[in-house]
């Protein structure tokens, strides 16, 4: 828990050593490797291994899990690997269906393959999101 606190507040090598720590003690849950790689990530980006590492263990603990297979899925972006992308993407779908933010990646990844029909189709559902969820905001603070 305290790792998930420095990771919001920032102090994102203090967390990365929180969740390093944590797992050498014998942690072996799917968010304290999700945690680890998404600190690792964000104090030491080009440590590429470590996050690889430790998302591919997140994903072994929870193969489904909603929250994890989206950034399961950016990785496999920069790297260029757009199938392996695609199939997380969906399978995240498939458990979580309001994602916004997935059908945006899916548009990526399936230009990426050379699918613009689908890139499109997904980009257009991105947009169909959003923009209910402006309305949504000016209903709220209008």
């Amino acid at each position: 828990l305290n790792g998930i606190v420095l990771q919001t507040q920032l102090f994102f090598q203090e967390a990365k050593s929180m969740f390093e720590t944590a797992i050498a003690l014998g942690e072996n849950d799917a968010l304290a490797y999700y945690y680890l790689a998404l600190a690792t990530l964000n104090a030491t980006p080009d440590d590429t291994e470590t996050v690889n590492s430790a998302i591919s263990r997140a994903v072994q603990l929870r193969p489904d899990d909603p929250d994890i297979l989206p950034f399961t899925a950016k990785q496999a972006l920069r790297r260029k690997d757009y199938s392996a992308a695609i199939e997380h993407l969906t399978a995240a779908l498939r458990s979580k269906p309001k994602m916004t933010e997935v059908h945006y990646a899916l548009s990526a990844a399936y230009r990426g393959v050379g699918d613009p029909e689908k890139s499109k189709y997904e980009l257009e559902l991105f947009e169909a999101k959003v923009r209910k969820i402006f309305i949504a905001l000016r209903f709220w603070f209008a």
